[in-house]
């Protein structure tokens, strides 16, 4: 069985890609759509929907508020990279991956890592 998971960025899509079952505890299950809420300005900012499936959210500073400090590369503001699902940033379409580039640049350039 397959999911359709569409990507959301700001409102504007980035793709979609077809996942299937992700495995929880040894448990085959339907992959969750996730929602990225920044703690700053309050916005859910980014979203990977699949129709039907419950919400997951992350606490994640969006792309207005970059740090002023140094951070790992995997809390690039911005980012929808989870560094602990490889099965979703494996899926992640190629809109997504080309943002996901230029953020990490931008972000290493202004950071100095």
């Amino acid at each position: 069985m397959t999911y359709t998971q569409r990507f959301f960025i700001r409102g504007q899509p980035f793709g979609a890609a077809e996942r299937g079952l992700v495995f929880i505890h040894a448990e085959a299950c339907q992959p969750w759509s996730i929602a990225f809420f920044c703690p700053q300005c309050g916005d859910v900012w980014a979203k990977a929907e699949i129709e039907g499936s419950r919400y997951h959210v992350y606490t994640h500073p969006c792309d207005k508020h970059p740090s002023r400090t140094p951070v790992w590369i995997n809390d690039v503001p911005g980012s929808i990279l989870l560094p602990l699902d490889k099965d979703y940033n494996d899926a992640l379409p190629l809109a997504v991956l080309k943002r996901e580039f230029d953020l990490i640049a931008e972000h290493v350039m202004r950071n100095g890592e």
